[in-house]
């Protein structure tokens, strides 16, 4: 399964697929305050109330337009899933044919 978050101003919004479905779909207040362990804890309460186990998460994908949130929402990933995600950002290879003049400057979500 893929561990999905677009981290925005308001909220940050999680999900995970199994293989093309989309099996749990949820929207957890972006709160600077917070630490890792405690967005770990929220989103594992998340993933149990719709029956998504944890442990069968093999890789995850962060977008974020929150750069001091990035670490914090990663490291409990980390701690939840016990893998490194992959940010999305300029210059990571998705395999989409962005058509603008400056994809740079395209925002990661």
């Amino acid at each position: 399964m893929l561990f999905v978050a677009n981290i925005g101003n308001t909220t940050i919004n999680i999900g995970v697929f199994d293989k093309d479905a989309l099996v749990c779909n949820a929207r957890v207040s972006s709160a600077g305050n917070r630490s890792a362990d405690e967005y770990a804890v929220t989103i594992k309460a998340i993933l149990d109330m719709n029956g998504v186990d944890s442990g069968r998460v093999e890789g995850a994908v962060i977008a974020s337009v929150v750069k001091p949130l990035s670490p914090v929402v990663g490291g409990a990933v980390e701690k939840l899933f016990g893998i490194k995600p992959l940010f999305m950002g300029p210059g990571v290879r998705t395999g989409l044919d962005i058509k603008i003049e400056r994809p740079a400057e395209l925002g990661a979500d």
